[in-house]
């Protein structure tokens, strides 16, 4: 874990002089305009403060070599409601976990032959529409696409890191609905288990998400068979994911 460091975390910055018709983020719809003022605490008036606030905070942070990019910081202020404290929290660890799981955080290229396999089995598929413009977003997790023979886990969470990332970055209604993901494990089988490495697992598990979207709305099941669930169940107390 990075050294935190406690009195700039804890530091009151006065509000910077900035003119806001400087900042670069994407303009939003109205219906947005209204949740993200009503659910975010989001106010146009302060907004360009508030990153400037952010990006004085990371230079002066000692442990946190960050991105600077207004449209990026944004959406930890939005998933974190506008809570200095809580965005400074997770900005470290978002940067955290990114070095501690250098098999997730590296060779990111979505051009890489490996990768598009990895990317076009669809274990982690974004809908691009919601009935309404202001609905969390829907995130499909297909537990049976996941293919053991041409990937590891660790795999599959770099294409699901690397997804998450472009959604902070472009999707500004997932970044102020939230989301809502549908687990389909309706043809998966104790293989599927099998392929999972627990220790892996308990190693990138973390008290906060390592990305930034807002809370999921719920987690709906579909098809999640009884024989499964007690498999899991079962593989929760080993660990190398191998019956005892």
């Amino acid at each position: 874990m990075s050294v935190k460091v406690e009195s700039l975390t804890n530091e009151v910055f006065s509000a910077p002089v900035v003119d806001r018709k400087m900042i670069t983020v994407r303009p939003i719809p109205e219906c947005l305009k209204r949740k993200a003022a009503e659910e975010l605490n989001e106010k146009e008036s302060i907004l360009a403060e508030e990153l400037e606030m952010l990006k004085i905070w990371i230079r002066q942070s000692g442990h946190i070599r960050g991105r600077m990019e207004e449209q990026f910081l944004l959406g930890f202020l939005r998933s974190c409601k506008h809570s200095m404290e809580r965005v400074k929290q997770k900005l470290d660890t978002y940067y955290t976990i990114r070095s501690v799981l250098p098999e997730v955080m590296r060779n990111r290229d979505p051009l890489d032959p490996f990768l598009r396999k990895v990317i076009k089995m669809g274990v982690t598929v974004p809908l691009p529409k919601t009935v309404n413009p202001d609905d969390p977003k829907i995130i499909l997790i297909r537990g049976d696409a996941f293919d053991g023979e041409v990937c590891d886990f660790p795999d599959i969470l770099k294409v699901f890191t690397m997804i998450g990332d472009l959604l902070l970055r472009d999707d500004d209604q997932m970044m102020i609905c939230g989301q809502a993901a549908i687990i389909d494990l309706g043809h998966s089988s104790s293989s599927h288990l099998f392929n999972f490495n627990l220790s892996f697992l308990r190693q990138s598990v973390h008290p906060e998400p390592a990305g930034v979207a807002p809370p999921a709305e719920g987690v709906p099941l579909y098809q999640h068979t009884e024989k499964l669930r007690h498999r899991a169940e079962h593989l929760q107390g080993t660990d190398d994911g191998k019956e005892s």
